[in-house]
């Protein structure tokens, strides 16, 4: 397979586009049966696309493939790109991060109209049925395999409302984050992996006491550049205790009676965001890691955690790729795992039972148990409370709505792109993903014969073994009011900001003035007050 590297020149703005099709002479046109991609190469790696693309072209021979300057983040490069069709020939990126709404009012200002835009939109990728290794059309669409929540984190509603319901953004990864455990680490202490927030809590206690002689550690911790991977257990706790609906109508700033703009702060006068971070105050201590972590970085962490040094780490599935080249053998023998984030203690005291009852009422959840089973176990446990603590079982963190996959609507490969990604999305593309990447895509499909079955893909596949797995996020475009408000972006003590983390860890160490009451309502009163300056940014509102 020949791929072409191509070095695009600098394009500065002030083009005046004429149409919507490349054609800078400066720049190779590939046409319609040449695809020119631009990936991500991050956690992941590449090595899964390259396999996705040989395998691709061995039954669509005519479809040829140029990888234009393969780089780690690109999406400053892909908005400066996609927003100047004149001078742009690529036809597909795979992105994390690129904001949705920022491309559109730069596309408004190329064309100076909002009923054409510089973006694909993918709903007919969605709606439509994945293609096998044999070409042949599958037998299920690709709308009824993908994931609960993909889709809506997928899907753009903003200002511009005659786009509003498009997906110009698909997902290219499951990107599920959370708790991981070393479990010969958990052995070696002869504690059980944890089930509650409370076991959790135990466990890094225990640890803390019995493994100090040896060096062992209860976490590891990246605090230099992964601080805010924390807030990944935050949210999943958030998401537990407040529900779905809740926690993403308070992503959305939406109070409830959709007046965001004068009551969106509402949606921080929520108990599931003290009960999170309460859990969070008993679990963060600059004693509880090794010396000096909060300036080591997230590989260096991730390596102690992988040989055995610490038992617990916060992050996503794409770290057992990134470790995988130095530390497979030591990964696999250790039995890494992720973990379904425990389950937040507190639901537990607010339906009645006690911490021993929440574990096993979330142990015969696990195992699939009838409500007749569960209830038998537990006569005073009611239809609804099994309910409750279900549908916080069946709820994980993702960063997968920022890993794109983007299409420019003035692509002249954009039929044969949109067929690559059908076939990326087949069975059979979703076992070359699984198979390099040591991850899955965000779509229900068959493991077969030859596929990759470590203890860590196991452990992936439990968390969404559920009737009704449900991924929650923050990522863009969920967030667009948040985006455009820049609410993503405090800078003082918040759970939304990567630094509160390190900050409280810290304090902690130190001074100790902080406490999870302390951050909620100084939280909910800064919001309160700045709430008018924050949606003046909001011009649709």
């Amino acid at each position: 397979m020949n791929l072409k590297k191509m070095v695009l020149p600098i394009v500065f703005a002030g083009v005046l586009v004429a149409g919507l099709s490349g054609c800078n002479p400066g720049v190779e046109e590939g046409g319609d049966s040449v695809i020119q991609l631009r990936a991500y190469n991050g956690g992941y790696g590449l090595n899964w696309l390259h396999k996705v693309v040989e395998e691709f072209q061995k039954e669509h021979p005519n479809i040829t493939f140029e990888f234009v300057e393969e780089s780690g983040l690109v999406d400053s490069k892909a908005l400066q790109e996609i927003a100047l069709p004149s001078q742009n020939q690529i036809d597909l990126y795979f992105l994390t991060g690129i904001d949705i709404d920022l491309l559109l009012q730069r596309s408004y200002s190329a064309l100076r109209t909002r009923d054409q835009v510089l973006l694909e939109p993918l709903n007919d990728i969605y709606e439509s049925k994945g293609i096998d290794i044999n070409g042949e059309e599958e037998s299920e669409t690709i709308a009824s395999r993908l994931f609960d929540g993909y889709r809506e984190a997928s899907t753009y509603d903003g200002s511009f409302d005659k786009w509003n319901g498009s997906m110009f953004t698909l997902p290219w990864a499951s990107a599920m984050t959370g708790l991981f455990v070393n479990k010969a680490v958990l052995d070696k202490f002869e504690i059980e992996i944890p089930l509650t927030s409370n076991e959790f809590v135990a466990a890094i206690e225990k640890i803390s006491e019995e493994g100090e002689g040896e060096g062992i550690f209860p976490y590891a911790w990246g605090g230099e550049n992964t601080a805010g991977y924390w807030s990944f257990l935050f949210e999943t706790w958030f998401g537990q205790y407040s529900g779905r609906t809740r926690f993403e109508n308070f992503v959305k700033c939406d109070p409830g009676d959709g007046d965001i703009k004068n009551n969106g702060y509402k949606v921080y006068e929520d108990a599931g965001i003290l009960e999170s971070l309460k859990a969070m105050f008993q679990i963060l201590d600059l004693n509880y890691c090794a010396n000096g972590s909060a300036s080591r970085y997230h590989m260096e962490a991730q390596t102690d955690f992988i040989i055995g040094k610490s038992a617990f780490i916060t992050g996503g599935d794409w770290a057992f790729q990134e470790m995988s080249s130095n530390y497979y053998t030591q990964a696999i023998e250790n039995e890494i795992q992720m973990l379904a984030v425990p389950m937040l203690s507190a639901i537990g005291t607010e339906i009645g039972i006690t911490d021993e009852e929440l574990h096993t009422l979330v142990e015969m959840i696990d195992n699939h148990s009838t409500y007749a089973e569960i209830q038998a176990a537990n006569p005073s446990l009611t239809d609804a409370d099994i309910d409750r603590v279900l549908s916080a079982r069946s709820i994980y963190d993702s960063i997968g709505g920022t890993h794109e996959i983007v299409i420019p609507s003035y692509a002249d490969a954009k039929d044969a792109a949109k067929l690559f990604v059908r076939f990326l999305y087949g069975n059979d593309g979703c076992r070359i993903f699984r198979n390099n990447a040591y991850a899955n895509l965000p779509l229900k499909y068959e493991t077969g014969e030859g596929d990759t079955d470590t203890p860590f893909q196991r452990s992936l596949d439990k968390i969404v073994n559920y009737d009704n797995p449900h991924m929650i996020t923050t990522s863009s475009p969920f967030n667009n009011v948040r985006n455009v408000a820049q609410l993503m972006n405090f800078n003082y003590t918040a759970w939304v900001h990567p630094n509160t983390y390190k900050s409280i860890m810290l304090d902690k160490a130190s001074t100790k003035t902080f406490s999870a009451q302390f951050i909620y309502e100084n939280e909910l009163d800064y919001v309160r007050s700045n709430w008018s300056r924050y949606t003046a940014f909001v011009y649709w509102l």
